[in-house]
């Protein structure tokens, strides 16, 4: 019987090139709900105004949000979030909630080369974004709690189907902030 030889290079058939499938970003709320230091953000979310959920669920938005870690909420004066996860304090959460959020996406990259720049954002009221230069960090005013201290942005550009989240280190102020007795 004859037998071939081993051959010294094996001819494969080139492979058809396998699909690259790409998901879409999820939106902000799912992406709040998917990190655990974003869980008070997102159980304010629910709190709110129904509406409020729906803008930041709407896939033909172009938002940027300032989302708060847990720790921010918790830094703020007792009683403050028990009080404003009420029913009966959902607008004042709502306006609240709108001054974390702006109209159109605003990446990092452009947040950096803002010098108190006064941004408009979605509670009709302004916020001071500061990029302090291309190596940053960007900062946010007006705050809550130690109001000399800016916010900072501890993780930037996490892309939502329908925006973009900043996360930052504290909770900002709406203006008619009934709850913390005025100052």
């Amino acid at each position: 019987m004859f037998h071939y030889p081993t051959p010294l290079y094996r001819v494969t058939r080139p492979s058809r090139p396998s699909p690259i499938v790409t998901l879409p970003a999820p939106p902000i709320p799912q992406i709040a709900s998917e990190t655990e230091d974003l869980s008070t953000v997102y159980a304010a979310v629910g709190a709110a105004d129904p509406q409020v959920a729906e803008m930041l669920n709407d896939p033909e938005a172009t938002l940027t949000v300032f989302a708060p870690l847990n720790s921010a909420f918790a830094a703020l004066p007792d009683g403050v979030l028990a009080t404003l996860l009420m029913p009966e304090n959902q607008e004042t959460l709502t306006n609240l909630l709108g001054k974390h959020v702006l109209s159109t996406v605003v990446p990092a990259s452009a947040a950096l080369t803002l010098v108190d720049e006064e941004v408009m954002t979605l509670a009709d009221q302004n916020i001071v974004v500061n990029g302090n230069g291309p190596s940053g960090p960007v900062t946010v005013l007006p705050v809550i709690v130690d109001p000399d201290v800016a916010a900072k942005v501890v993780a930037a550009d996490i892309q939502a189907c329908n925006g973009v989240i900043h996360v930052v280190d504290k909770v900002l102020e709406y203006v008619e902030e009934l709850l913390l007795g005025g100052r």
